[in-house]
């Protein structure tokens, strides 16, 4: 098979890249560590002109976290030492007393340029930046489409006066089912599908690559061992209030079914023989509409390599026909 050349790679490279952050990943991995993470993959698409990344992380644990860090800022330069360091020294989970009804920025839209060998993040468009290398970075939760879809009501450009019917009938000759046949316009809504890929203001195309993320055995046991760690300093010091009256660590939420789940498909993952596994996405993935004109791939543990991995294979697959 011929090697393709670095100008058909470049072609092939995905537009619009999509992450789903698994649950399990989002509650037992360090927020510093996928906070660092996440805007190095987003250098890296830049870096290979690719213009949309959208994360989708279904409770929405990840646009709290990004909005009150990143409010209303405006050519911000992401300093990655101090990223590195914070993630070095500080391991914070999402905490128990974590109110998940709080969180009101469903949807988050960021636009991050490169000039020289710097990342500036902007939570609105630069004017004057042409010729910059810029990307979109998205970041939604479950209840973006369900909002999106109750507030759509499409009506057909006319009622056919006369509709065909279906009707199902039992042996005895009973109807038991009978139902419209839809017109083609009232299934078929592009005005939908644009609609649920806006975002304030802001239209991409759907994504050509979905990689789904799940959590590592690794990020498990430091999960783990950190949560055992604050478990008993906090009985400590209630046990020595008088020492320890100042010294209270905030508990981490822990979901024992959830974790179950993360640890039975790591280690079913690693009896696979080599071959690929796509887990399915469950109740809490993502939309299906997302998915209709993507690859669908599998890692885990949110790191660059593996994304660059995924862009990669993307680049060297051959399709016909566009597929």
């Amino acid at each position: 098979m011929k090697t393709p050349t670095r100008k058909e790679l470049e072609k092939n490279l995905p537009k619009h890249v999509f992450l789903v952050l698994n649950k399990c990943l989002l509650l037992y991995t360090s927020l510093a560590k996928l906070e660092l993470e996440l805007f190095r993959i987003a250098g890296v698409l830049v870096e290979n002109r690719i213009s949309n990344l959208t994360i989708f992380n279904a409770d929405g644990h990840l646009n709290r976290f990004l909005s009150l860090k990143y409010k209303d800022c405006s050519d911000r330069r992401l300093d990655f030492k101090s990223l590195t360091e914070l993630c070095l020294a500080k391991n914070s989970y999402i905490a128990d007393d974590f109110d998940e009804s709080c969180n009101t920025n469903h949807t988050l839209i960021y636009y991050i340029n490169k000039v020289n060998n710097d990342l500036f993040i902007s939570s609105h468009k630069i004017s004057g930046n042409s010729g910059r290398k810029g990307l979109t970075l998205v970041v939604i939760d479950n209840t973006h489409s369900h909002s999106k879809l109750l507030k759509l009501t499409p009506k057909p450009s006319f009622t056919n006066p006369n509709p065909n019917w279906i009707r199902e009938k039992s042996k005895k000759g009973k109807i038991i089912l009978e139902y419209q046949v839809p017109e083609e316009s009232s299934v078929t809504h592009p005005e939908v599908q644009k609609e649920l890929c806006t975002f304030h203001g802001v239209t991409v195309s759907l994504p050509d690559l979905l990689i789904s993320i799940r959590l590592t055995l690794l990020d498990l046991i430091v999960f783990i061992f950190n949560y055992v760690y604050t478990l008993l300093l906090n009985k400590v010091c209630s046990l020595l209030k008088r020492i320890f009256s100042k010294v209270r660590l905030r508990r981490i939420k822990l979901d024992k079914e959830l974790l179950k789940f993360a640890l039975v498909i790591r280690l079913g993952d690693l009896f696979t023989g080599g071959m690929s596994v796509v887990h399915a996405f469950g109740a809490s993935g993502v939309q299906p509409w997302f998915l209709s004109e993507a690859e669908i791939y599998e890692v885990f543990g949110l790191k660059t390599m593996h994304i660059v991995n995924c862009i990669n294979q993307f680049a060297n697959t051959v399709r016909r026909c566009g597929k």
